[in-house]
C-alpha cells in the first residue's frame, strides 16, 4: 500500500486496534511492532506495547524479532491488515503449540501460512540467525521450528493489501 497498515481504518477504527480488541480475550498481553515513524500513533491508541523495529526495511521477521524481545511467554503473532481475525484459528494455534518453539497453521491440502503464528521467546535466537543470513520472510522460522497445525481450508482470514481491497472488504460486512 505504501503505508502502513496498522493505521489504517476499518469499520470506523484503526487495523491494529481491531486485531487487539478482537484477540486480547486469548492472549495476556498486547505487543505491536512498530516502525518508528509509527510507534507513537500506535502507542496513542492505548492498545498495547509498542516494539520499535530496530532493522528497518529488513522485513516481517525483523518485526517478529521486535515484539519477540519484548516477550516474557509465548506470543501470538498476526497481521495488522487482517480486519476481521479469525479467533478460533488463533485458539487452535494456541492449543497446539505445546513445548514447541512455535505452531503455524496449514489449511488441509494447503501451505504452511506465515500468519498467525505462535511463537516462544526462545524463537528470537533463531530470528537473529535467520536475520543475520538474510532471510526476510517469517516462513523462514515457521519452516524451522514451528509445529504445523491442520486447519481448516477457510483459515485464512481475509487480508487488505491495496486501499481498494479493504474498501472491498468493508462493503462486505
Amino acid at each position: 500500500m505504501g503505508r502502513d497498515k496498522a493505521l489504517l481504518r476499518f469499520d470506523g477504527r484503526p487495523l491494529a486496534a481491531r486485531a487487539a480488541e478482537a484477540l486480547r480475550p486469548l492472549c495476556d498481553g498486547v505487543v505491536f511492532a512498530a516502525s518508528a515513524a509509527n510507534a507513537e500513533a500506535l502507542r496513542a491508541l492505548a492498545a498495547g506495547r509498542v516494539a520499535v523495529d530496530a532493522r528497518p526495511g529488513l522485513g516481517p521477521l525483523a518485526g517478529l524479532r521486535a515484539g519477540l524481545a519484548l516477550a516474557r511467554r509465548r506470543v501470538l503473532v498476526v497481521a495488522c491488515d487482517e480486519p476481521r481475525p479469525r479467533r478460533d484459528v488463533a485458539r487452535a494455534l494456541l492449543a497446539r503449540a505445546g513445548g514447541h518453539p512455535a505452531a503455524a497453521g496449514a489449511p488441509r491440502g494447503g501451505e504452511l501460512l506465515p500468519l498467525p503464528l505462535v511463537c516462544a521467546p526462545r524463537c528470537l535466537e533463531l530470528a537473529d540467525r535467520l536475520l543475520a543470513a538474510g532471510a526476510r520472510s517469517l516462513l523462514a522460522l515457521t519452516r524451522q521450528a514451528a509445529r504445523v497445525v491442520p486447519l481448516p481450508p477457510d483459515a485464512w482470514a481475509a487480508d487488505a493489501d491495496t486501499p481498494e481491497e479493504l474498501a472491498a472488504l468493508e462493503r462486505r460486512r
